[in-house]
């Protein structure tokens, strides 16, 4: 007869635990690109603003500077992002082939 003291108090799936990660990945690399799309229409709202009759002021050159330096960053971190998503996945994924062979 099974010892029923060695069995677990909690009932969770072991896989949900390994999916907690990519998840937290994937959740932060879903939020980087809402950010990064609200400044490219911020970007856009500048660029229509600007004439081609005259030279741009430094006020809107120095605001489109900051938010294209801001945009390159969140770029970079969104592909971190994407890439510890997908390394994360492939655990369960093993887990799932090592239990299937």
């Amino acid at each position: 007869m099974p010892n029923l003291a060695l069995l677990q108090k909690d009932f969770s799936c072991p896989n949900e635990m390994m999916l907690k990660k990519p998840y937290a990945a994937s959740v932060f690399c879903t939020r980087l690109g809402s950010y990064s799309s609200i400044l490219v229409a911020y970007q856009s709202v500048l660029l229509s603003s600007l004439s081609f009759d005259h030279r741009p002021s430094p006020l809107q050159l120095d605001e489109l500077s900051l938010v294209s330096n801001h945009l390159i960053p969140l770029s970079k971190y969104n592909g971190q992002a994407l890439g510890r998503s997908m390394a994360a996945l492939v655990v369960p994924r093993r887990q799932l082939w090592l239990a299937q062979a």
